[in-house]
Parts: C-alpha cells; structure tokens; sequence
C-alpha cells in the first residue's frame, strides 16, 4: 500500500506481479486536503506494509488500520533523506514570513530522492519477503538504472535554463529546483488566492529571476498563477506530479520548462 500513485509504480516495478499494490489517494485530488472516508480506509485492512510520505492524516489512518490489522508495517520514505523546510524550498512566497518550517515533503519530485526511496522501498519488500529477494533485487536494479538515466536526462534538458524561475501554483518543486539550479516562486499560501500586495511582491521578484513559465497544478487554486503568467506572457502548462507514471510524466515536466 502506498499513499500516492508515484510509489505506487516504484513498488510495482519492483514487485512485479508478485503482489497487489493500493493506492490510498485517489487521482486529481489535492492530497494536502483530502481526508479518505472510513469506506475507503476500510479496502486497506489487509495490507501487509504502508510506504508513507509523513502527511499528518497518515497517523490518524494508520492507528484506525492497525485496529483491523496489528501486523501492518508502516514505513517512513522521507527517513534518511536531506529534507527541505517549507520555507527553504522557496524562493518567494505570500506565505513566507508565516513559521511554516515544516519539511517539504514533496521528495519523489527529485530522481536523485526517489532512487534512494525506491532502494527503500526494496530493502523493506525484500525482507518481508525473501522468497521474492532474487526477482526483488534484480527490479530494483533496472528501475534504478531508469531513475539514473532520467535524472541524467533532465540534467541535460535544463542545464541552459539553470538560475531561471518556476512561477508556481503550489509549491511542490523544491527538490526539483534545488536538483536542477532553478528557482522556485509560488504563488499560493494555505490554497487562498494572492492578495495585491503578493502579486506585487511577485512581479518584481521576476524582475530579479528570469521566469520561465508557470506551473499549475490539477487540484489547486491556479488563478493567482495564471492572471501573473498572463500578465508576463509566459507559457503556462497544467502538470500533475501525483501522476501514476513516473519517468514519462517527470520527461514531460522538463521538456514544458525547456520549451
């Protein structure tokens, strides 16, 4: 079982067909909001482990899953990882100045992080299931020449645009940007639209940081990111970062920002 849909094909890579693989939060939902209804948590009961990203709704469900089922295994994917505050993952953002300092947790959006959760995620399969560990071992293996490959790839596709922005509507592209040398301006605080004096602050921020277009995001308030984007002319792309497919939806956000 895992949280988002990019886990979800990191373990079924890896799995192959040798186990079933949930997905707790559906498609197109804004996962900061989201809040599973007892039906849905009720279709996880017999799930042998839980890769968990650290969304403060995940405990409320595990202790609610461990009721049904005690032998759950949950497991922490941000463990280990240089995490970035909130706050450190963005350049300029109404909500800054505001103490959220808690971690950024949009980690999958770095190859270079996701690899490191994949072998996580692998470690953890392999020792529940060690029947499996050859096959286990071997998937592992390609899905981590794929990541290798990918992030290789988007290295070359944005190495002219390093130092210039992502104008976003949620600020999920931290890792992404500190990965890649861009910069990362949202436009949101907490859902709510920018006030004029944000749009401001924002406006003359791009007169620092070359823009090179904005990001909306399935799920999120995208006004604020669009009126700006419009204002400036920029070119503006709907992306989804909860995308099942992982390596072709990570190819097209980079190839959005390069064109």
């Amino acid at each position: 079982m895992v949280t988002i849909a990019p886990y979800a094909y990191f373990v079924e890579r890896i799995v192959g067909n040798t186990l079933d693989v949930q997905t707790l939060i559906p498609p197109d939902m804004n996962l900061h909001i989201y809040e599973p209804s007892p039906k849905s948590v009720e279709m996880h009961t017999r799930a042998n482990v839980w890769f968990q990203i650290g969304e403060p709704f995940e405990k409320k469900i595990t202790q609610s899953l461990l009721e049904k089922n005690p032998k759950l295994k949950t497991v922490n994917l941000q463990a280990g990882l240089d995490v970035l505050t909130e706050e450190d993952a963005i350049e300029l953002s109404p909500c800054v100045g505001h103490h959220h300092t808690g971690a950024d947790l949009h980690t999958w959006l770095s190859p270079k992080l996701a690899l490191k959760q994949a072998q996580h995620i692998s470690q953890t399969l392999i020792a529940l299931f060690p029947e499996y560990r050859e096959e286990y071992q071997k998937n592992f293996n390609n899905l981590a020449l794929d990541l290798q490959t990918l992030d290789r790839d988007i290295e070359k596709i944005l190495s002219p645009f390093k130092g210039n922005a992502l104008l976003v509507s949620h600020s999920a592209f931290g890792y992404f940007c500190r990965d890649y040398g861009l910069i990362q301006l949202s436009v949101e605080c907490e859902g709510k639209e920018p006030r004029p004096r944000d749009i401001q602050q924002i406006l003359e921020k791009t007169k620092i940081y070359p823009v090179q277009c904005v990001l909306l995001q399935k799920g999120f308030n995208n006004r604020g990111a669009t009126q700006i984007g419009e204002k400036l002319q920029l070119p503006i792309y709907l992306v989804d970062p909860y995308a099942r497919d992982y390596l072709k939806n990570m190819r097209q956000i980079a190839g959005n920002i390069a064109k």
